[in-house]
């Protein structure tokens, strides 16, 4: 069965193909002779996984009971996470259920539009996991599966600011005490969601009654979840339920990190911290997946002097794409 195909995929405005938004293509192919054919379908696939592996001693010795079986080898345990779904599936061939259509020899084209649900984790990949999208075209013919041919093309996905999200500045307090002295800092985060776009201001009132003098420090931290898809049933007789064993990494983004210059002691100042756009696809807020969570907070700490110890606040936000409404260069 002679077949060239491609499938071209429609560039939105904004170049991201964003949850809660269409996506518009075409598939051609040519045939070099005349074919006939069971189906030819177009699939929206998602496919995901997470693995990661710990030492025999350090997972055993977290358990009272019996330790739950997993794939051992040597004195380490592996753990494995599996998401794999058909979003949405398309049939091109105009026919009744069972009925083979004959195809003459030529060129075909099939325009095709599909909704990417709002509720679909974005395109991640890190050194423990991904979730990866892909359109998969499929030719069928009747008998052997043998003689069937698939072509894929992969599309990244990208998540919706969270509508459940306002443009209201995210207010915050802070206080320390220092022997009998108070720091307090009443803060105001712009917005609480970040785009690939624009800058977020963090500002700072600090009232410093105490005698130590101290920076504030400014980060950007994911903290990424990845759970396995192979618990069993532990049948110790007070418990019915399956368990699930997770890893959740922790990381700064550097080149968010930003730092005051030094508030004096018994003092009062007014300052802020800028914060840059996010670069995608290394950063975006994960949800809506078995296997893989990832969420962003921005992490505000007051650098003491020893021997006091450091402070922080965590304010949670959002890292995703904003729709202006126009979906296609036309």
């Amino acid at each position: 069965m002679g077949i060239k195909s491609e499938i071209l995929i429609q560039i939105p405005r904004e170049r991201k193909h964003i949850t809660g938004e269409p996506i518009r293509g075409i598939v051609k192919f040519h045939l070099d002779k005349e074919t006939v054919f069971k189906n030819i379908s177009l699939s929206f696939i998602q496919k995901s996984y997470c693995t990661w592996v710990e030492s025999a001693r350090a997972y055993e010795e977290r358990f009272v009971f019996p330790v739950r079986h997993r794939l051992k080898v040597g004195n380490i345990y592996r753990f494995d996470g599996q998401e794999n779904k058909v979003l949405e599936k398309i049939d091109f061939l105009d026919k009744e259920t069972n009925q083979n259509v004959k195809l003459k020899f030529g060129s075909y084209e099939y325009p095709f539009e599909i909704l990417i649900p709002e509720e679909l984790p974005p395109s991640i990949k890190t050194d423990i996991g991904s979730i990866k999208y892909y359109f998969v075209l499929k030719f069928e013919k009747p008998g052997l599966s043998i003689w069937n041919k698939t072509f894929k093309t992969k599309v990244s996905i990208y998540p919706r600011i969270d509508t459940s999200l306002d443009d209201e500045p995210v207010n915050f307090t802070m206080e320390k005490d220092i022997t009998d002295k108070k720091i307090s800092i009443k803060g105001e985060l712009e917005k609480g969601s970040f785009n690939s776009t624009d800058e977020r201001r963090i500002s700072f009132e600090v009232t410093n009654n105490s005698d130590v003098t101290f920076d504030i420090k400014t980060e950007l931290v994911s903290s990424t979840k990845y759970t396995d898809t192979d618990p069993i049933l532990n049948h110790h007789k007070f418990l019915d339920q399956k368990f699930e064993e997770t890893k959740t990494v922790e990381e700064v983004v550097g080149y968010c990190t930003m730092i005051t210059p030094t508030v004096p002691d018994n003092s009062v100042a007014n300052m802020y911290n800028i914060l840059p756009p996010i670069l995608p696809p290394e950063h975006l807020t994960v949800r809506h997946s078995k296997i893989i969570s990832r969420e962003y907070m921005v992490r505000v700490t007051l650098m003491l002097p020893v021997p006091y110890a450091n402070d922080f606040i965590d304010i949670p936000v959002f890292i995703g794409e904003e729709v202006d409404g126009t979906e296609y260069d036309e």
